[in-house]
């Protein structure tokens, strides 16, 4: 039942995600030609739209996501989603699972269309693309030869979760926002359980950079930083990842899942 309630949510999604995948590598294609064939200064400012699209398309594709997870499940077609034979629960790891795979799949691509645009930016604001690939080689290597493995693995694992993260915002906002004490409001409920969220997430994320878990990277390498107030005053010239931050918007992000499958398992509302 898993394995087809994964076929049904790519069926049913598929085309559009395609589009909209399609879409950006066009615009990017296009902003790139742009970017060579046109005069300064224009050049610049296509060149620059370029990588926003790249960048700015995924986050676009989580809101989609979100939106269409409250269509599917809470709106009209919810009626049919909610009358399977399966558990509420089973029903929301499956769309949850698949649109993570899906943001993660289409940050990869604004990635990949990031790197490319970025020719546009080199040929606008320097002149030439000469040299471009074998700079960004240099950068990568430099970098391997520099921060150890485990904080590489570490700020991998970060990018990974950041969508993640992200649809778990938009789906606990569904959810919750659709549960008796909002419902009443339609939609209204939804944005604001949204809104009410994100307030949280920056109080939270902003408490979390006070956890001693931050991680300072100088001349000397990465370490420890174990008094978190150090985060405000290092120099300009040292780089901070701040870990607790991350660590705690990723842990309300999994209260926020938690909540959302049980908002579907036990308290789902219909409109």
């Amino acid at each position: 039942m898993i394995a087809t309630l994964f076929k049904h949510e790519f069926k049913r999604t598929g085309r559009w995600l395609g589009l909209i995948a399609l879409l950006m590598m066009l615009v990017v294609g296009v902003f790139l030609a742009g970017a060579f064939l046109l005069p300064s200064p224009l050049n610049s400012v296509v060149a620059f739209f370029g990588l926003i699209v790249a960048l700015g398309a995924p986050m676009i594709v989580q809101l989609l996501l979100g939106l269409d997870f409250y269509r599917s499940t809470f709106s009209k077609t919810g009626y049919f989603t909610m009358t399977l034979p399966v558990k509420g629960a089973t029903i929301f790891w499956v769309k949850f699972g698949y649109a993570s795979l899906v943001a993660i799949l289409f940050y990869l691509l604004g990635a990949g269309l990031a790197l490319v645009a970025g020719l546009g930016v080199a040929k606008a604001f320097v002149g030439s693309t000469r040299g471009y690939w074998e700079t960004l080689r240099e950068g990568v290597d430099a970098l391997l030869d520099f921060a150890p493995a485990w904080l590489i693995a570490l700020v991998i694992l970060i990018v990974v979760l950041l969508p993640i993260a992200g649809l778990a915002h938009y789906f606990f906002a569904a959810a919750y926002g659709s549960e008796s004490r909002f419902n009443r409001m339609g939609f209204g409920g939804v944005v604001l359980v949204w809104f009410i969220y994100y307030v949280v997430s920056q109080l939270v994320t902003l408490v979390g950079m006070l956890i001693p878990l931050n991680i300072l990277i100088d001349g000397d390498g990465a370490r420890w930083m174990p008094n978190s107030l150090d985060l405000f005053t290092t120099t300009s010239t040292d780089g901070v990842l701040p870990l607790g931050a991350f660590v705690a918007m990723y842990l309300l992000a999994a209260v926020a899942i938690w909540r959302t499958k049980v908002s579907l398992d036990k308290k789902v509302e219909l409109r």
